[in-house]
Formats: structure tokens, C-alpha cells, sequence
């Protein structure tokens, strides 16, 4: 594998960063190609050579892969560098890219990971879905082949790692370590927009346990709670003591929670404090996330519990998929809830989820603890939503 320059030169340290991840990615199974912003390539694996064959010098990688694009690369991507670009036909079959960014000062630099669809999987997904089970099995191939490389990607990273810091590289640990925060997030995407559309396309019902909610959300809370010990971010919860036993689908309201965690702190403000309050009213319980953060503006109030309205507080015209509260708003109703919201910009916003306590002692569930799965389980919700936030993952 070969590692090519830009025209006016590399430094020392940038040299350095390509040596790193070239080998990082040299032996792995599938194609992983490195360019610069101009869309230059700067080095391809093996795999690549095979599957394309090779490549001068500072080829443009359009050439290689077909993208349909004039403009920069981290123009074609999220707010960090991030996301997934759709490819042009092509002979080898390559459908969709994954982008990570892996320097974010000076010159910075992209992984690019092609992906393929079946091709009668993927021409089916671009039909109308005209039946639950037609929009069962395409958002299923979804989450399956956008998280199946990410696992993959995970699994060359964690070795490589280990072998890193049995050598003192502490630098080339620290760009791994942010390639896992990118895979983090594209992890983060792909769970939203898969379940978001299950529960929109009614193609998953909520699959409801009996479950002791104090015991849970306490759970959880404390794992958040050290997730965040060391950020900016002030966290805090309090749980009713008045036992709540209701029959929920855990892993969404999981999803919700966490959803609105993470927005407390990433849309947060200097001083922002984040908190979590459960308690019970009547004959519902009422699950409340509340921050003092960056707050939503009057004319943005209306549509944040539109699918795919996303914006961020800080300018930027793109901040997200824009997924976070309409999941919140669908796991809410799909327990016969209802969901409030309110937001002051500059002050900070509370969102209330207010749902039916619904018992049945016939019913099996999980009444004891489970806090440890949160801790341990690196793809657990918690490490996926609070990554880029969190220090945690550093020290796990």
C-alpha cells in the first residue's frame, strides 16, 4: 500500500498520522481508502488495489469511487466530518461510504469505507413500501448492513489498540481512539433512523415487560451520572420513592431517555446542568429530562417534534438527523402516553413524558438490577449516545 502527497508537501506530523492509519488498515478484509479534502487520495489497502486496481499518485478518488460531487469533501458531510455518501453505479457494486474524519486541525484527512447493498435489496428499499412486512425487511437489511461495518470496524480498532500501548504510541492511540467516537456516532444515526422507522411504519410493536422503574431508571441514571463525572455537563436525578411497577418496552424508553439526555448536553451553554426526575401522579408516572442549556427559539418550537427537523442553536444549518424528539414522541404514545415540552432560549428546556402505569402481576418481567450491562457492554445505549460527550470511554 502506497502513501501519496499532496502537491505542496506533507509535514513530519502529518506524515506521521497517514503512517498510523495505513497501518491501522493495511490487512483488513474490506476496502478502507484515505484522501484528503480536495478529494485526493492519499493511500488505499490491499483490498482496494484488488478491487479497483492501483492508483497514481494524488488520483482523484471520484475516479475511483463514484461520487457526484464538485465541491470539497467536508462539505459533503456533517457538522464534524462525518456521515454517509451515496455512491453512482459501479462495477464493483459499491452502494454507500462511510466518512470519518481522522484530523481535525491543519489539513485534515478522511477514511472512506464503501459499503455494498444486495442489489435486489437495495432496488426494493427505493420502491414504496406498500406492506408491513415489505418495510419490516428493508428497515431490518438497514440496520443490518450499516451496523454490521461498524461492528467490523470496532474489531480492528480494539487490537490494534492493545498493541499500540504495549509500544508507549500514546499519539496513534489518541487518533483511534477518535475513530471510535465517529463509529460511535454513525452507530448512534443508524439506531434512530431504524427505529424510528419501525415505529412509524407500525412494522414493531412495543414489546412490554413488567418492570420496576425505580429500580431501572435509578440504574441508569447512576451509570449516566458517571458517565458525565468528568465533562461540563452537571448531572442529577432524583426517583420517587413511591414503588412504580408498569408493563413498558424498556429498550425504548431507554432510547427516548437517552435521546433527550444527549441533547441536554450537546445543545448545552457554559454552567449547563442537566436532570432527570421520575415521579408518579395518579395513575400515570412521569419521566422529565430538563437542562439548562442553549434553549430553542419561539419559531423553531413548532416543528421539533418533526422527523428530520434539525438546527443547530449555534448556526450551523445542519446538526443532526433530526430524529431525537419525534422517537421520544412515538415512544410515549406507543404507551398511551403523551409527551410536553417547553424551552426558553438561553434558559433551557424541559421535556415531560407522562405515561399510563399499566400492572399485571401475571405478567413476566424484570424487577431486579441489571446496572452492570450498562457499565460493561461497550454497545450498550448508554456508551453509543454519550460517547462524544463523555471521558468514560477513555478510561473503560
Amino acid at each position: 500500500m502506497k502513501i501519496f502527497g499532496r502537491a505542496g508537501g506533507i509535514s513530519v506530523k502529518e506524515d506521521t498520522i497517514l503512517q498510523q492509519t495505513k497501518h491501522l488498515f493495511e490487512n483488513a478484509y474490506s476496502c478502507v481508502l484515505c484522501c484528503d479534502e480536495e478529494w485526493n487520495l492519499l493511500w488505499q489497502n490491499q483490498i482496494c488495489d484488488l478491487e479497483f486496481g492501483p492508483s497514481a499518485p494524488g488520483s482523484d478518488i471520484r475516479k475511483i469511487l463514484p461520487f457526484e460531487s464538485s465541491t470539497p469533501l467536508k462539505h459533503c458531510t456533517g457538522p464534524d466530518g462525518d456521515g454517509v455518501l451515496m455512491l453512482q453505479d459501479n462495477p464493483q457494486g459499491y452502494t454507500t461510504c462511510f466518512v470519518l474524519p481522522i484530523c481535525a486541525q491543519g489539513h485534515p484527512y478522511f477514511l472512506l469505507f464503501p459499503q455494498r447493498f444486495r442489489e435486489t435489496e437495495t432496488n426494493r428499499g427505493c420502491q414504496l413500501l406498500n406492506s408491513q412486512e415489505e418495510a419490516q425487511r428493508f428497515l431490518t437489511l438497514l440496520s443490518g448492513e450499516y451496523r454490521s461495518p461498524l461492528f467490523r470496524i470496532f474489531n480492528l480498532l480494539e487490537p490494534v489498540s492493545r498493541t499500540l500501548e504495549l509500544h508507549e504510541e500514546y499519539e496513534a492511540i489518541s487518533y483511534i481512539k477518535q475513530i471510535s467516537l465517529y463509529c460511535y456516532k454513525l452507530m448512534r444515526t443508524t439506531i434512530n433512523l431504524t427505529e424510528y422507522g419501525k415505529m412509524a411504519q407500525l412494522t414493531s410493536p412495543a414489546q412490554l415487560r413488567r418492570v420496576n422503574l425505580n429500580l431501572l431508571l435509578g440504574d441508569i441514571c447512576h451509570s449516566v451520572e458517571l458517565f458525565l463525572r468528568d465533562t461540563s455537563n452537571k448531572f442529577e436525578y432524583q426517583i420517587t420513592k413511591d414503588p412504580i411497577i408498569s408493563q413498558v418496552d424498556e429498550e425504548r424508553l431507554l432510547l427516548a431517555l437517552m435521546n433527550l439526555i444527549s441533547n441536554s448536553c450537546l445543545y448545552s451553554r457554559p454552567g449547563n446542568k442537566v436532570s432527570v426526575t421520575l415521579k408518579k401522579q395518579n395513575a400515570n408516572f412521569l419521566l422529565t429530562v430538563a437542562d439548562t442549556g442553549a434553549g430553542i427559539s419561539s419559531d423553531r418550537l413548532p416543528h421539533v417534534f418533526d422527523p428530520f427537523f434539525s438546527c443547530d442553536p449555534n448556526g450551523r444549518p445542519y446538526s443532526g438527523m433530526g430524529l431525537g424528539l419525534p422517537i421520544v414522541k412515538q415512544v410515549a404514545e406507543s404507551l398511551s402516553g403523551v409527551v410536553y415540552l417547553t424551552s426558553e432560549e438561553n434558559t433551557g428546556t424541559t421535556v415531560t413524558m407522562k405515561i399510563p402505569i399499566q400492572d399485571d402481576p401475571q405478567v413476566k418481567g424484570r424487577l431486579k438490577s441489571a446496572s452492570a450491562n450498562y457499565l460493561t457492554n461497550k454497545f450498550s445505549t448508554l456508551y453509543v449516545f454519550l460517547a462524544d460527550i463523555s471521558n468514560f470511554l477513555g478510561k473503560a
